[in-house]
Order: C-alpha cells, then structure tokens, then sequence
C-alpha cells in the first residue's frame, strides 16, 4: 500500500492539494474523539473527561462544518446533508452524531440521545443507500 503524503498529493488545476487530505485527517480525529467517548460513555458516569469530550463534539459541528449546535434539535437528516460539503464531511458528521448520543445517553439525557440517533439514523439512510439497497441520491 503506498503512502501519499501531502507533499505527493494530488494537485487541482490551480496548483491547490486535494480536499481529500484534510476530509482523511477529520476523519481520523472523529474516529479518535468517538473511540475516547467509548471509553468514558458507562452508564452513570459524569466526570469532567466526559464533559470535555461532549464538549469538543459540540464545538466541531460549528468548527469543522459549519453547523450550529441549536440548529440539530430541530432538522432532519436531508437537511442536515445538505449542509455539508462533501460525503466524507456527512460521515464524519454521523459519527459524531453517534457519540455524542452515546455520552449523552451515558449521561442520562435520554431525550437528546434519542434525537441525535433519529438524525444519525436519518443521515445515515441518505449516505449509505446501499444498505437499503436504493441508488445513491
């Protein structure tokens, strides 16, 4: 398997590196942010390393993709789609629906829990029509 650093990246016609690189690297940083809030999301525990990690996931909704955090309460998943940039950005955006459900839930909100899996449900059966068994959208 060969590895492409960025120097060896990929240039577009006005000499820029591909967007790929960075979508790689916010993938990367969710995964790892999703896999620390595994580890402290055990029913009934509320310490400050799980406030941190809830809040660094709210945060990168408005920092990595623009999304305001008060505006996830009330769309669906289509919308939220639209919002973002690209099918790598939607992933990143459902993995962090996912563990913020699954702290928040750890942290007996089970409303917002529940909402924030309807929305990565929803979004999930737009990015992934396979699953289904559609055609991509």
């Amino acid at each position: 398997m060969a590895i492409i650093t960025p120097a060896l990246a990929p240039t577009t016609a006005d000499g820029h590196r591909a967007r790929v690189f960075q979508d790689d690297y916010i993938l990367r940083m969710i995964d790892k942010l999703a896999a620390m809030v595994a580890e402290l999301a055990l029913p009934g525990r509320v310490n400050r390393a799980m406030e941190h990690e809830l809040h660094e996931i709210e945060d990168a909704y408005g920092e990595l993709f623009g999304i305001p955090l008060e505006l996830l309460g009330s769309i669906d998943g289509k919308t939220l789609r639209s919002l973002v940039r690209s099918p790598e950005a939607a992933t990143a955006v459902l993995r962090l629906l996912e563990a913020e459900a699954s702290l928040v839930a750890a942290n007996g909100d089970d409303a917002r829990a529940a909402q924030r899996r309807r929305l990565a449900d929803e979004l999930r059966a737009i990015i992934e029509p396979s699953a289904r068994g559609d055609a991509p959208a």
